[in-house]
């Protein structure tokens, strides 16, 4: 008999950024950060076996929004669609999934999830360093971040000025979001 575990429903909050950092190089470095405002999925989780956890994800490239406070409104909307109508190529790949494979202890704390993901129409594997904060009032804080490159994937990667401004290869995904329990399951 398996131990018990709560599953967690996962969806947008108010409290949770699913969210992409890339850097620009070149004259001027800079960030923009786009966040997806659609996902769902779920985790299955017991804290005294926390190597079994699996999570779930799928997130809907369609809602993907350039929020770089240092932008301008117009700007901002050209990096959106530039985001999904280029790099991410929404018309023809809508969706981003991401099943976790592995849970790896990490010496002090959290752990390495090691997951297949699912981006441009292309699967490769990722880890990402992933927490479990806050449980209360049913509900679970999952923190995670990973960086992957864009080549993995076929993305392509803007320049401009005879490449002397370009997109870097390495992007940053962060996650910040919440579970929600649905039930109890005593395996």
């Amino acid at each position: 008999m398996s131990a018990p575990h709560t599953v967690y429903t996962i969806s947008p909050s108010p409290d949770s950024t699913l969210a992409v950092e890339t850097r620009k190089a070149g004259l001027k470095k800079e960030k923009h950060l786009f966040i997806f405002e659609r996902f769902s999925g779920t985790l299955v989780y017991d804290p005294e076996r926390p190597l079994d956890t699996t999570l779930n994800l799928l997130i809907d490239a369609r809602s993907v929004l350039c929020r770089d406070r240092s932008q301008k409104p117009k700007r901002a909307a050209t990096l959106t669609r530039f985001a999904a109508d280029q790099a991410l190529a929404t018309s023809r790949y809508p969706e981003i999934q991401l099943a976790s494979k592995r849970f790896v202890a990490k010496p002090l704390r959290g752990f390495v999830a090691e997951a297949s993901l699912h981006l441009h129409g292309v699967e490769h594997p990722i880890k990402a360093n992933i927490g479990f904060g806050v449980r209360k009032n049913d509900r679970i804080q999952i923190d995670a971040d990973a960086a992957l490159c864009l080549s993995q994937f076929g993305i392509p990667r803007p320049s401009s000025l005879f490449g002397l401004i370009h997109t870097e290869d390495e992007i940053v995904l962060h996650a910040l979001i919440w579970g929600v329990a649905s039930h109890n399951n005593q395996g």
